[in-house]
């Protein structure tokens, strides 16, 4: 899963011979690993033979997926878990850096009516809606829309798939400014299934252009 979503580990290393000093910035409030999801870690050790360190952790799988000091990291079941970037030298191992790390869900994404999001103003012959995060959420994971339903005043009408256009038989008797309810049950990679909802104003029925409405 490709991601944008990064981890920085920033260490001193006390071999360092540099004469300038070496600055490291860590925010401990966002100590954060998502649940799954493939977080994505990148070490960083000054003037270290990289070859050399090595990163182990506790209640989480660790994957390296290349050779530039980037690793996967998958949280287990437990609520933290512990990062160990250690320097091998012969058969001794040092520690340098020991982490530990809170273990969320992933935040919820939200629902969109074409490109509108919830509270916004609809074109009601847009026929899909999805799941995914809003820009300020700087995570990349993929929800799939298993089923809907459309509520319109006492008009009530439900689907399976992100497809709604079944609902259009409903919008096209809207005459004015009008709200529309949709509710979905939603599952992202985590395999959790989430039930959300949101809402926009649509107005009159106007026949599309296209005879395949696209998303706008």
């Amino acid at each position: 899963m490709k991601n944008l979503f990064f981890l920085f580990i920033s260490l001193l290393s006390f071999w360092s011979q540099a004469q300038e000093p070496i600055v490291a910035i860590e925010y401990p409030n966002m100590n954060i690993l998502y649940r799954g999801y493939s977080n994505k870690v990148i070490l960083a050790v000054s003037d270290a033979d990289m070859d050399k360190i090595i990163l182990t952790g506790e209640n989480c799988t660790i994957e390296k997926i290349n050779d530039h000091s980037e690793y996967i990291i998958k949280p287990g079941k437990g609520r933290i878990v512990v990062l160990n970037v250690a320097l091998k030298s012969g058969d001794e191992i040092v520690v340098l850096k020991r982490s530990e790390y809170k273990v969320f869900n992933v935040p919820d994404p939200q629902i969109y009516w074409g490109a509108k999001k919830s509270g916004e103003v609809a074109t009601s012959y847009v026929a899909q809606i999805y799941a995914k995060y809003p820009p300020e959420i700087p995570l990349v994971s993929t929800f799939s829309v298993s089923e809907w339903t459309v509520i319109v005043e006492k008009d009530t009408i439900k689907g399976m798939g992100n497809d709604i256009s079944k609902a259009q038989r409903i919008f096209k008797t809207i005459s004015q400014p009008t709200l529309v309810i949709i509710e979905a049950k939603v599952m992202g990679e985590d395999g959790i299934y989430r039930k959300m909802s949101g809402h926009w104003t649509v107005d009159k029925w106007i026949e599309p252009k296209m005879k395949h409405a696209v998303a706008e």
